[in-house]
């Protein structure tokens, strides 16, 4: 009896060992799966990212990456407003070339530089290119030039574009750097032939972001300035005159008859002038004339007396 007990509980030992190994097996597969599972997670998430970035060598991957940025949720004082400032001026000006020296000057001054300037007979254009934050003091300096006929300014904001185009750039910059190190590590042939396609145009578009920034802080840092000059149109003069003066009285028609006397009597002097050479011959001529017509007269009383 002994013996059958002490059997029968050497079974169920052995048969408690056997159940606890089986548990830690089964924990264990569990754990490797898990693992496994985690593994392949992060595996597929790294091809997705290769993926994203090589894309169909088309480059637009980088449109589907791209973190926008919402102005609306960042905070007023935080954001650096980028604004193009354009002003137009129209002026009626004694002399041109004086007052396009003034309006290069009017922007020298204050730290611009001219951009374009077109100077023809009687008129006159210049482009300016100003700091921002002097464009008011450089507008107001030229306005005062000569007589103003028209102004325009206008404002634009670029900042959402601004902000956007920045983020783009910082996400391709990204996506080229994981690309290189894709690049790096892979040996197959046709992924290394993709991949540096895919970089080729990552670095394109980047490159053509980067300018369209650089145009952006350009417009942004200086506004332009255009300043049309011309001389004042006499017609348009004499009318202008005439509008300020009122209709003529007493005095603007004695003094219009004056003129004409004056100018009457100057053609007057001028006839004369011109006559005066001639008079010793008009006199001698007058008589020769006298005298040759009184000898006819006298030869006509002498042959009728005779006949008588």
């Amino acid at each position: 009896m002994r013996l059958h007990r002490i059997l029968a509980a050497l079974f169920v030992l052995v048969l408690l060992a056997a159940g606890c190994s089986a548990s830690d097996d089964d924990a264990s597969s569990t754990d490797a799966a898990t693992a496994g599972d985690s593994s392949d997670d992060a595996l597929a998430a790294s091809e997705g990212a290769a993926t994203t970035a090589g894309g169909d060598g088309s480059g637009g991957g980088a449109v589907a990456d791209v973190a926008r940025v919402d102005l609306d949720a960042v905070p007023i004082a935080a954001v650096d407003r980028k604004i193009i400032y354009t002003g137009t001026t129209s002026s009626v000006v004694d002399d041109v070339a004086a007052a396009v020296r003034a309006v290069r000057d009017a922007a020298t001054v204050e730290g611009g530089y001219v951009f374009a300037q077109d100077l023809g007979p009687g008129r006159g254009r210049v482009v300016l290119k100003v700091p921002v934050d002097r464009f008011d003091a450089v507008f107001d300096a030229i306005v005062a030039i000569g007589e103003i006929e028209a102004q325009h300014i206008e404002a634009e904001d670029v900042t959402e574009r601004f902000v956007d185009l920045e983020s783009r750039q910082a996400t391709l910059a990204t996506s080229i750097d994981r690309l290189r190190g894709f690049l790096a590590q892979t040996t197959n042939v046709d992924e290394i032939s993709r991949l540096e396609g895919e970089l080729t145009n990552r670095e394109a578009e980047h490159d053509v972001i980067a300018g369209q920034l650089r145009v952006l802080r350009d417009r942004t840092t200086y506004g332009t300035i255009t300043a049309e000059l011309r001389l004042e149109d006499p017609e348009t003069a004499l009318l202008t005159e005439q509008q300020e003066t009122g209709p003529p009285g007493f005095g603007e028609g004695l003094s219009a008859g004056w003129d004409a006397v004056t100018t009457m009597a100057a053609a007057i002097a001028t006839v004369v002038g011109f006559a005066l050479p001639f008079t010793p011959l008009l006199v001698l001529a007058g008589l020769l004339a006298w005298w040759l017509r009184r000898r006819t007269r006298l030869r006509s009383g002498l042959g009728v007396s005779a006949t008588a």
